[in-house]
């Protein structure tokens, strides 16, 4: 049971046990909206900064 793991003896002992349980599953979930969002996955280079910078003189 999660009090007999955790042993909460304050609101932060309780946050913190909430924490540690949803943690990875919350910023997986997060990583995945924002690779669909910004339509590639996270660590990837966008392609718009992959295109090289041509300077033009006049």
């Amino acid at each position: 049971m999660l009090i007999e793991e955790y042993q909460p003896q304050s609101i932060q002992d309780i946050q913190d046990a909430i924490k540690d349980l949803l943690g990875d599953t919350l910023e997986s979930m997060l990583k995945a909206e924002l690779d669909e969002h910004l339509d590639y996955e996270y660590g990837e280079t966008p392609l718009s900064l992959e295109i090289p910078l041509i300077t033009f003189f006049i």
